[in-house]
């Protein structure tokens, strides 16, 4: 029962959205930014329906929204939500991908070096959306998106959330197992600029 959790208010975040496609198809018909929004949507009526008790919102509710990274987080703070939820899909060059994975705040849990180089390589892709934002280099105080060194900054953080985000994030991996799309890629920890601007556990 999501009350007993006080559990609230959840803020789920389609990711990227208006002059932001996200990732593409190979031939550029197929968006992201709306199968996220999609997505978003149903997710937030499930919840809604099954636990009437908890607020739901959502940080864009249609496709012509370019919200910026830093505002996400804030929406969620402002209306002090107890959960966040940005949901995102990955490109990929292979003919069949297949998957889903989690990701927390966090430096890379994975010390293979091929598999943290593609987390860097997720992680800089979704991150550089911060360039497309209004003096972006005031409002993420230094934060370098190109940069694989403002890892570091992970490390000078203090996150009281993470060990609730990753129960969710636990969660949601034995759940989503029970889903359409059953391979599990795994849970990660990774320095998504959305996640590290969150003040409430989030994923």
């Amino acid at each position: 029962n999501p009350s007993s959790l006080g559990l609230h208010t959840v803020v789920i975040d389609p990711g990227h959205g208006g002059k932001d496609p996200g990732a593409m198809s190979k031939d550029g018909k197929t968006q992201e930014k709306q199968l996220v929004l999609d997505i978003s949507k149903k997710l937030k009526e499930k919840i809604e329906s099954e636990h009437p008790d908890v607020k739901v919102l959502l940080t864009r509710d249609r496709d012509g929204v370019f919200v910026p990274l830093i505002d996400r987080a804030r929406f969620a703070s402002g209306k002090q939500a107890d959960l966040f939820i940005s949901v995102h899909i990955n490109a990929n060059d292979r003919s069949a991908p297949n998957g889903y994975s989690i990701h927390l705040l966090g430096p890379s849990s994975d010390k293979n070096k091929d598999t943290y180089a593609f987390n860097m390589d997720v992680c800089k892709r979704e991150n550089e959306v911060i360039l497309l934002e209004d003096d972006y280099s005031t409002a993420y105080q230094g934060f370098d998106p190109k940069d694989p060194e403002s890892d570091i900054f992970l490390h000078l953080m203090h996150n009281s959330y993470r060990e609730q985000s990753l129960f969710f994030a636990q969660f949601v991996d034995q759940e989503l197992k029970n889903g359409p799309i059953q391979k599990s890629n795994g849970i990660s920890q990774n320095n998504f600029a959305v996640l590290r601007q969150a003040s409430m556990p989030a994923v």
